[in-house]
């Protein structure tokens, strides 16, 4: 991620954040991750194992977020299909120390950063 730091500033280190995901949750459709200071850039570090679909951060840069359901949504795909959509509240499981943070969705071009001061 391009710059050394993040343009949107976070004001409080409890912070809420609301998407829209599809009712399939498993793995989790977000995470929030603390972002290491790599020569004027903001980086993080994922894995990925032979045979398994998808990556995982490593374990350090990730911060825990609870999941909470504010609505299901039921919508008409196409005539006479009907899927559901999550409307989400994420919420960090600890308070977050002063630094950068990403919340990466289902892939590596849904990433929002920001900081905390």
């Amino acid at each position: 991620m391009g710059g050394p730091h993040a343009a949107t500033i976070v004001d409080t280190n409890d912070p809420r954040f609301y998407v829209f995901v599809t009712d399939r949750m498993d793995p989790p459709p977000h995470l929030l991750l603390q972002l290491e200071a790599k020569s004027e850039r903001r980086q993080f570090t994922v894995v990925s194992e032979k045979g398994r679909k998808g990556y995982a951060p490593l374990a350090k840069q990730n911060v825990k977020l609870d999941y909470r359901i504010l609505e299901r949504l039921k919508v008409q795909v196409n005539r006479g299909r009907m899927m559901f959509v999550n409307y989400l509240e994420l919420r960090p499981r600890q308070v977050l120390r002063t630094g950068e943070y990403a919340v990466v969705g289902d892939s590596f071009q849904d990433i929002a950063t920001f900081r905390v001061p």
